[in-house]
């Protein structure tokens, strides 16, 4: 529930800082309606994550993706931890998709590489409309046309990310309270893996990667 507190103060000063209330947005985009239920569904979600037992990570990860997929609308939820130059898979959902946690693979053939050279959130709605992304390996051998992830931190430095994609392009950019959403998230997430050493986070291997 603290955890939960802090992502909430967080999210209003956001919106003091930004001079946006619920309900209030942007010309362009969803209308005010959609904007202020989705924001307020967001932080019912966020509410709800924060009172799942922190020691079963499979579980939390789970709801996690569950939550994302379904407010985001995106089929792909995808929970990794990054560490020299290895991306490696802790939790996805769908889990009959070709991708299993446990899966590691080379953190440049991952959208998410952009996430830790950016050192922040990336959202891109319609990748195939990018040049330079048309030849990444994701784009070539998976057509994943919408991407948005945010990174998790434990002990002060980037640990993985939280990311959700699909395969067909969104009609429009992702909104300015869907990526408050993510990063909200992302904080939420974080500090419940910050106590727990990052050993006891990644996943076992027998395997040479």
């Amino acid at each position: 529930m603290q955890g939960f507190l802090l992502v909430l103060n967080l999210w209003l000063q956001r919106k003091s800082k930004n001079g946006v209330v619920i309900g209030r947005a942007p010309s362009t985009g969803k209308n005010m309606q959609d904007r202020g239920d989705f924001s307020l569904t967001g932080l019912r979600e966020l509410h709800q994550l924060s009172l799942l037992p922190s020691g079963d990570f499979n579980a939390l990860y789970a709801a996690y993706l569950e939550v994302g997929r379904s407010l985001l609308e995106l089929s792909i939820g995808i929970v990794s931890c990054i560490k020299d130059g290895d991306y490696e898979v802790l939790a996805v959902q769908p889990g009959d998709g070709g991708i299993s946690p446990g899966d590691h693979f080379p953190l440049g053939d991952t959208y998410c590489s952009t996430v830790m050279s950016k050192q922040g959130s990336v959202a891109l709605h319609h990748v195939g409309e990018l040049e330079e992304m048309r030849s990444h390996p994701v784009y070539v051998g998976m057509q994943l046309e919408s991407y948005i992830a945010v990174p998790l931190y434990v002990q002060g430095e980037i640990f993985g990310t939280l990311n959700f994609s699909d395969p067909s392009p969104r009609r429009e950019a992702f909104s300015i309270e869907e990526m408050e959403f993510l990063e909200l998230m992302g904080k939420s997430l974080s500090q419940t893996l910050e106590p727990v050493s990052y050993t006891h986070l990644t996943l076992p291997t027998n395997r040479e990667v």
